[in-house]
């Protein structure tokens, strides 16, 4: 999460060196992983997204221009830079995707979650080399920062659940949990996951599907990542509707459903340090058991 603020003033300057005319920017309510500003210029709404680390936007400018080939509703890519002299940080410009969130929006909710579960579906069919973050180190494939599934999986497992320990969990059951999901869930090709999906990350215009946005923690990762993730958040019949698109393009079984519930309890137990999750990793524990 960002703590440190950059001086409004400089991004505006560094975003100016892009626009012929006067723009006005402000700091979004969005945007966990990096910084992002909306800037309007000639009623045009683009967003400027900033990196805090000392990496480049390519590999996920990279990713928005696949799934864009792929017919996926999303940001385009209008211009990125490895480092702005300015700001001495990657910057990255897209386009506006419609519309608002669907996280409180209730209108033809239905006919939106499916539509964007076949999109889910699609963005979940691209390859990665490798497993984890996308390494942005990288400008000319998507590669994952673990090799193996394994090494991913196990990456910090079990410091994630020996956290909960203070919180009265049973941690030795949650292990034997993990441990006896491992076999079911070990693959050896990695997928595309956007890594934070849920309905806030859904966008709609006058009741239509519009896109999906913020792919600032995209990663390489078992295919059914990202339902997980979405289970784990949202109510079960939101997730009966993602998945009723999902599956159009990507039939899931019921083992698959299984491997379903113990991706969104792996969600869970990276994320074991926040109160927040901690709740619902005690809800996902009482649904597999």
């Amino acid at each position: 999460m960002i703590i440190e603020e950059i001086d409004i003033l400089l991004i505006k300057q560094a975003a100016q060196q892009h626009f012929p005319d006067p723009i006005e920017l402000e700091r979004t309510k969005t945007g966990l992983s990096t910084y992002v500003y909306r800037i309007r210029h000639n009623n045009e709404i683009t967003f400027m997204r900033v990196l805090p680390e000392n990496a480049s936007f390519a590999a996920e400018a990279l990713a928005h221009d696949i799934m864009l080939e792929r017919g996926v509703n999303v940001p385009k890519p209008i211009w990125f830079e490895h480092k702005n002299p300015l700001l001495a940080k990657s910057v990255m410009l897209t386009s506006e995707i419609s519309g608002h969130s669907i996280e409180r929006y209730d209108q033809n909710r239905k006919e939106i979650l499916n539509a964007a579960g076949k999109q889910l579906a699609m963005i979940n069919s691209i390859e990665v080399d490798g497993f984890g973050w996308i390494d942005r180190n990288h400008y000319k494939e998507l590669k994952g920062e673990k090799s193996t599934f394994k090494d991913y999986y196990y990456d910090k497992l079990y410091s994630d659940i020996d956290l909960l320990s203070i919180y009265d969990f049973d941690t030795g059951s949650i292990k034997k949990i993990m441990e006896k999901a491992y076999p079911s869930l070990a693959i050896e090709n990695a997928f595309l996951a956007h890594g934070d999906f849920d309905s806030s990350h859904i966008f709609s215009d006058k009741g239509s599907y519009t896109g999906i946005i913020d792919f600032g923690e995209i990663r390489g990762s078992h295919r059914l990542y990202d339902l997980g993730h979405f289970k784990l958040h949202e109510s079960f019949e939101d997730f009966q509707r993602l998945l009723a698109g999902y599956t159009v393009l990507y039939p899931i079984s019921d083992d698959d459903l299984v491997k379903i519930d113990y991706l969104a309890l792996f969600v869970g137990l990276g994320r074991s340090k926040y109160e927040h999750y901690r709740k619902l990793i005690k809800k996902q524990l009482d649904l597999l058991r």
